[in-house]
């Protein structure tokens, strides 16, 4: 047994005695983001970016031009905005102890969907409470931030359990409204159900963005107030991600690359391989740009060819391990992808605690996911830590090497489905035909 499940077996001995540690430290723990989000200055918390935007629904501006004390701009599409009107109006440590509550539900939500899904047979609860161990660095931090990761890797977990129960337009629905709500990380889930042709899926993803972000909006604040917030946000999104990125006004507030906090491939190849800040001028990172891009590419059709391999070959395990692949990818291809982005780091923790827990891995291949794995926590703890290592990119090689290891593995095992299947029940269990 793998030392991640003796020390759960250990652990599950003193579960009541846990469990109440677990409940005074969310208390405490909601004592200090109380503190520091909405009673202390400055407010460290990104709830009063929401607010701003829904007090300015309220008064009838642009929710693109309002500004907090600290003179941060609301960026997501106007939906968030409008949904929080009602508390435009009502304290801010209100709003800051809501979302706080509402994360913790959606958190302890997310493991137990995650203990709905079919994995194979293995015992569900482990993995999905080692997961959440695993990446509670991440997942504080998003709680501490006042922001939505946790309400994404909800609907992400929920989603996939609604597509193994074949509700698929319900599934794609909600997965809709999740991005919405908060395009990145994801967003690159769609590609998952184009390339596994579930077209009921992107059927209710569809009509999801229809009514989310153009009808129920324009109910809310009128038609062409709504067109108007819409062309501004996609203006503001082409010219982030243009050469003229550092004349953005969200250029300080999120994508300067040389923060430490950005964790995509461009920002961390800016930070280790890209000219320097005082050198930076447009066109100066088109070769990391470009870099960054391509390897995002790559990534997305290493994906799609072991996809494509596994459909062709009529095998119908894996699938979850390529969901969470695909979590991933946004997570490096986007421009901006702050640490509390990262919430989607559970599905890939998540699926390799289950292979570890399943039958059908060779000793090779068990001592290389055992390995990535704990290379991956260390990297989110240690970067959390050191801002050095953050600097250097602690999040994205880290968890890149442990998605990287999950792939090689998964194609490994399709391309020996056939051949070993047969003589090798275990394997078959797990990669049929």
């Amino acid at each position: 047994m793998f030392f991640v499940y003796r020390t759960y077996d250990f652990l599950s001995r003193y579960r009541k005695a846990l469990l109440a540690a677990l409940i005074v430290f969310i208390i405490a723990f909601g004592v200090s983001v109380l503190l520091r989000g909405a009673i202390g200055e400055p407010y460290r918390t990104d709830m009063t970016v929401f607010i701003r935007a829904a007090q300015a629904v309220d008064a009838g501006t642009d929710i693109y031009d309002a500004k907090t004390e600290r003179q941060w701009n609301y960026v997501y599409l106007p939906l968030l905005a409008i949904l929080l009107r009602p508390c435009a109006h009502l304290p801010l440590w209100f709003s800051v102890l809501a979302g706080y509550v509402l994360s913790a539900a959606m958190l302890a939500g997310t493991v137990y969907a995650a203990k709905c899904l079919d994995l194979g047979k293995i015992t569900a609860w482990r993995p999905a409470v080692l997961a959440l161990v695993f990446s509670l660095p991440v997942m504080l931090n998003t709680m501490a931030r006042g922001q939505l990761g946790i309400l994404s890797l909800f609907f992400a977990v929920v989603c996939f359990v609604l597509y193994q129960k074949k509700r698929h337009f319900l599934a794609g629905f909600l997965l809709g409204f999740a991005i919405v709500l908060k395009i990145s990380p994801v967003f690159f889930l769609l590609g998952f159900f184009f390339l596994q042709k579930a077209w009921r899926v992107l059927a209710g993803a569809a009509l999801a963005a229809l009514i989310f972000i153009l009808i129920v909006p324009a109910a809310a604040v009128g038609w062409d107030r709504n067109l108007t917030y819409l062309q501004t946000w996609f203006e503001a999104m082409r010219l982030a991600t243009s050469k003229f990125a550092q004349q953005s006004q969200l250029w300080g507030q999120l994508l300067d690359p040389y923060a430490e906090d950005n964790q995509s491939f461009y920002s961390v190849m800016m930070r280790l391989w890209g000219p320097a800040r005082d050198q930076l001028v447009p066109g100066a990172d088109t070769m990391v740009r470009f870099a960054a891009r391509g390897l995002a590419l790559l990534l997305l059709a290493l994906l799609a060819g072991a996809m494509l391999l596994r459909q062709r070959k009529n095998i119908q395990k894996g699938l979850f391990l390529e969901y969470a692949l695909f979590s991933m990818v946004m997570l490096y291809a986007s421009p901006v992808s702050e640490s509390h982005h990262y919430t989607t780091v559970y599905l890939l923790f998540l699926t390799a605690l289950s292979l570890l827990a399943g039958p059908s891995l060779g000793l090779a291949a068990q001592r290389w996911v055992e390995a990535a794995l704990w290379i991956a926590v260390g990297s989110l703890l240690l970067g959390m830590i050191f801002d050095s290592l953050n600097y250097a990119g602690a999040f994205v090689w880290g968890t890149f090497f442990l998605w990287a290891v999950l792939w090689i593995v998964h194609l490994s095992k399709i391309l020996t489905a056939d051949r070993r299947s047969a003589n090798d029940p275990a394997v078959g269990a797990f990669y049929e035909r």
